[in-house]
């Protein structure tokens, strides 16, 4: 990263990761200048630590720039990784996700889990979850209470159903079928028409 990073810069990268539900564009060599602001950081505090004293002026100053640097350094860490879970989990099922922004290091373990939690899903349901062949199989694999018990309904046509993300917490309410009560992260099987709406009202993202 060109000109290194600091505090200012790690402020200015979480409040913009924080405001949007994708990931934002990075330096691809963003999580190697973290780590070597980090280690300077550290290495200048117990520089003026030996020199100048563990109660010096210059010492504290170093001394607080690396805590705050650390806990801003995981709270976007955290968030980002966040975002990776959110994609992993409609990528397993064979949706579509916005990757464009993702770092090399964070494709690797994005894809290590889709591979990881498909190999858990396919052992616990005996089938193809990437692969779902209509849309009773869609609504049988992306909604998590199938996975105690199969979905009993008829399959609907394409047209009439949609499959989301949801990107807030919903309180419960009733669809022409059944009770739903959606949660952040939740990908599931909608009627076209309740998806429409909690799409429109940026409470969902369509996948499929």
């Amino acid at each position: 990263m060109e000109g290194g990073l600091n505090f200012e810069e790690l402020n200015r990268i979480y409040r913009e990761e924080k405001k949007v539900q994708e990931l934002t564009k990075l330096e691809k060599d963003f999580y190697e200048s973290l780590s070597k602001y980090l280690s300077k950081l550290a290495s200048d505090r117990d520089g003026s630590e030996k020199t100048n004293g563990p109660d010096a002026p210059a010492t504290v100053m170093l001394r607080d720039e690396l805590k705050q640097a650390t806990r801003r350094a995981k709270d976007i860490t955290d968030t980002r990784l966040k975002k990776l879970i959110d994609i992993a989990r409609i990528e397993i099922y064979g949706g579509k996700t916005d990757t464009k922004n993702m770092l090399p290091k964070e494709a690797e373990i994005k894809n290590r889990l889709v591979g990881e939690l498909r190999d858990w899903l396919r052992a616990v349901i005996s089938e193809d979850i990437a692969q779902p062949k209509n849309d009773a199989q869609v609504q049988a694999q992306v909604t998590p209470a199938s996975l105690e018990k199969p979905i009993a309904e008829p399959a609907r046509k394409q047209a009439d159903v949609m499959v989301v993300a949801v990107l807030a917490d919903i309180p419960s309410f009733a669809g022409p079928d059944r009770n739903y009560s959606l949660k952040k992260g939740d990908v599931v099987t909608l009627p076209a028409n309740i998806g429409q709406i909690l799409c429109k009202s940026k409470k969902a993202r369509q996948i499929m």
